[in-house]
């Protein structure tokens, strides 16, 4: 009788099957849906950051009130594309929970004594720290290939993020005291902040689920080979 050859998985066939980070980089940005979210979400940010930062902006009028409404159009679009590939789970922890930070740090903007000194070197420091760490773990995550790093690099984007909703709701709260700011433009400064968290949010839940994806993979080809 002739022997059966144990069946061996190689690890071609394995990598094949594994997706490394792949539904929002290689894979799909080759998408034209995907590809014109990422083009719209870039535009809508851009817009976004002059709506934030140019004052004469702040005010109630037609053109500003128009100008506003274009760019949510425009991020909200650009969003939606942006996150078609993702599974319909994904996109609502996403949202729950980009929804339940961006209050957290704005209530506490809104009660943080940020007129003092000593906290705003604090903040400051938190922020430079994580965004200095952030930078060089995405630059050893892409050179290395490791997903597990730029997950990472996404948690300090978070962190960056959630640091910049306590700055904004407490500048919206002195603003708004002063009747700088009309209330287009605190919605418009809460949704964008709001928009970035649900997709950094994604990108750190999409990387935990292609490292477990992995993992699952490998350890069955150990198995296959043994």
């Amino acid at each position: 009788m002739c022997r059966k050859k144990p069946v061996r998985i190689s690890l071609i066939a394995c990598k094949k099957s594994i997706i490394p980070f792949d539904r929002f980089r290689s894979t799909q940005f080759g998408s034209p849906r995907v590809l014109s979210g990422l083009i719209l979400t870039l535009i809508g940010v851009v817009f976004g950051l002059m709506i934030m930062f140019i004052r004469k902006l702040y005010p109630t009028t037609i053109v500003n009130i128009i100008f506003i409404a274009i760019t949510m159009i425009i991020l909200f679009v650009g969003v939606a594309l942006l996150l078609f590939p993702a599974q319909s789970f994904e996109i609502l922890i996403s949202e729950l929970l980009a929804g339940m930070f961006c209050i957290l740090a704005i209530y506490f903007g809104l009660n943080l004594q940020l007129s003092r000194r000593k906290w705003k070197i604090i903040m400051f420091t938190m922020y430079c720290v994580f965004l200095v760490a952030g930078f060089i773990l995405c630059v050893l995550g892409l050179t290395l290939h490791k997903p597990l790093l730029e997950g990472s690099a996404w948690i300090c984007g978070c962190c960056l993020m959630f640091i910049l909703n306590l700055f904004t709701g407490y500048y919206l709260n002195v603003h708004s005291k002063e009747g700088d700011c009309s209330k287009s433009y605190i919605f418009f400064a809460c949704s964008y902040e709001y928009i970035a968290f649900v997709i950094i949010i994604q990108f750190i839940l999409n990387t935990l689920i292609d490292c477990t994806s992995s993992n699952r993979n490998l350890n069955m080809t150990m198995i296959a080979q043994d």
